[in-house]
């Protein structure tokens, strides 16, 4: 995989350069990205609302869109995973005219037949960056992507392996243990 230089500096002064602006400046910036994603993708696209503040503000301004533009439409759907702090659920539900599409998996049949999800971002980058020492070394990619814990504190016993490197294992051998999880396989069985 080609890795992309990212000027991280740059990233985040424009962030801040962002932030600073005044709301409606940061309303029309948000309305001319919509509109432009709107005619790139000749109207093929939707909004994913999880009832959350972003997405609640997001529909409010594509409403304000609609209200100039009558043409203008981008329908709303809601992914009903049934695992939405109850709440958060019902301000996605009172949208007029939302779609409701629900997972062809519960949480439960998710947990049992494929195991437990990654958790975190953090975790994520955990991966990637084990990812990225291995890659173009053919064994050590196929023991990290196919390996259980077992094999892996094996593999790092007989390879001379850089200690950072052992520390992301590690790491995610402690998240993918079942007794440290934040879920509770017995509070979603449907």
């Amino acid at each position: 995989m080609k890795e992309i230089d990212i000027d991280y500096e740059k990233r985040r002064k424009d962030l801040q350069e962002l932030m600073a602006l005044p709301l409606e400046i940061k309303i029309q910036k948000t309305i001319a990205k919509i509109l432009e994603f709107y005619q790139k993708t000749n109207g093929n696209c939707y909004l994913s609302c999880s009832g959350g503040s972003d997405s609640i503000c997001l529909y409010h301004i594509i409403e304000q869109i609609k209200d100039i533009s009558p043409n203008f439409d981008i329908p709303v759907v809601f992914d009903d995973t049934g695992l939405e702090e109850p709440s958060v659920r019902a301000r996605a539900l009172s949208i007029p005219n939302i779609k409701v599409v629900r997972p062809q998996m519960s949480f439960y049949q998710v947990l049992t037949q494929k195991g437990y999800p990654l958790i975190s971002k953090e975790t994520a980058e955990c991966i990637k960056n084990a990812r990225r020492y291995f890659d173009g070394r053919e064994r050590e990619r196929d023991v990290l992507r196919t390996s259980t814990n077992h094999s892996i504190e094996n593999y790092l016993e007989l390879e001379n392996i850089p200690q950072r490197v052992q520390k992301i294992l590690g790491i995610l051998k402690q998240r993918s243990s079942p007794n440290r999880s934040m879920f509770n396989k017995e509070k979603y069985k449907c």
